[in-house]
């Protein structure tokens, strides 16, 4: 429901985004609270660190409760008839949302963008230990990326009203890409921990855009899905992009271990093997590179805009009999050209099958 109320709540693209922009603010202001609140309370609080972590358990508790609480109370809904679909029928729904030219575009921004993200937060501790031999400072480095992080979302809030929904990766990405070069300058034994966190605090700016990027395009695929099947399925759409992400997560933890093992990774070892040195620079540094890449190409490939929007708002209205002028050339191009369905086959309830 996190991702799939938003698209009943606001129908309007440029409000989308704003509702997108301050749930992500407040996402990373939580990230950050998380990592320096739990501590403070089992430090500080109880006679023994058992009753700290029990006050710490009962703290956020209450805090979770609220926020599900409140936003039960004064969010809202489509109301649309329960229909019961046997489990068979529901697993054909849920993967013909593949059908959508848009939501395949999509998983291509959201998975590469989100995996460049996966490769730093994970890699980060061996970087630090392994390469710079100064793994105290993981605290230090992972700070600055989540402060810059809240930063560019408040930038990104303006960014959008003014642009696109695409524009925070095509500002971010160029500018964490230099950051993500540059720490080749400093990547060897005992470096200066200083060049590193101006990296990665510029890199955190561009790891904001992802996030900014897919969670703001995701609200729009289910009016384009309305459009094919005649059925709002916002729960379909944000239930498959999470469990493609999840997919892809573990992949890329896979990858990374059966890559530290090629690299002759040891964590035993008094002082790392040459190749062990030279292969985290490269998971560090390259495989980022590539798959920011990948999401700079996706984005540009992906159709949904402003324009192409109220061009799929205004063909609903026609098939709802909202609207009695005729689609034009360049409409019904657009409509296929987002969709990836054949203009006569839009508006069809077996294409949810």
């Amino acid at each position: 429901p996190y991702n799939a109320l938003l698209p009943d709540m606001v129908s309007d693209y440029t409000q989308r985004s704003a509702f997108t922009m301050y749930r992500m603010i407040f996402s990373a202001l939580s990230a950050i609270l998380a990592g320096l609140v739990p501590n403070m309370i089992v430090n500080r609080l109880g006679d023994t660190q058992a009753q700290g972590f029990l006050i710490m358990g009962a703290v956020f508790g209450f805090i979770f409760f609220l926020s599900i609480f409140f936003t039960f109370i004064k969010s809202w809904e489509t109301i649309q008839p329960v229909i019961k679909t046997p489990f068979k029928e529901s697993f054909r729904q849920s993967f013909s949302v593949f059908r959508n030219r848009s939501f395949r575009l999509y998983l291509g921004v959201f998975l590469f963008g989100q995996g460049s993200s996966d490769f730093i937060t994970t890699l980060i501790i061996y970087f630090l230990a392994v390469v710079l031999r100064q793994p105290d400072q993981y605290t230090f480095i992972m700070s600055g990326v989540l402060v810059s992080q809240l930063l560019a979302m408040f930038l990104y809030q303006l960014v959008l009203k003014k642009t696109s929904k695409k524009f925070p990766v095509y500002l971010g990405f160029p500018i964490r890409m230099i950051a993500t070069f540059s720490m080749i300058f400093f990547a060897y034994e005992q470096a200066p921990i200083l060049p590193i966190f101006i990296a990665s605090f510029i890199s955190g700016l561009g790891t904001a855009a992802s996030s900014v990027t897919s969670y703001a395009i995701l609200t729009d695929l289910t009016d384009v899905d309305y459009l094919i099947t005649t059925k709002r399925r916002a729960g379909v759409y944000s239930g498959m992009a999470t469990f493609n992400r999840k997919i892809a997560n573990g992949i890329a933890i896979w990858l990374i271990g059966i890559m530290l093992a090629l690299f002759q990774y040891d964590a035993t070892a008094a002082i790392p093997s040459e190749i062990t040195v030279n292969g985290i620079k490269f998971m560090f540094i390259a495989l980022p590179l590539l798959f920011m890449v990948a999401t700079l190409y996706f984005t540009y490939k992906f159709p949904i805009t402003k324009t192409t929007y109220e061009c799929i708002q205004k063909e609903i209205s026609r098939r709802l009999g909202e609207l009695d002028d005729k689609a034009s050339e360049e409409d019904i191009k657009t409509c296929e050209m987002v969709t990836g369905v054949p203009y006569n086959q839009l508006w069809r309830i077996e294409n949810s099958r």
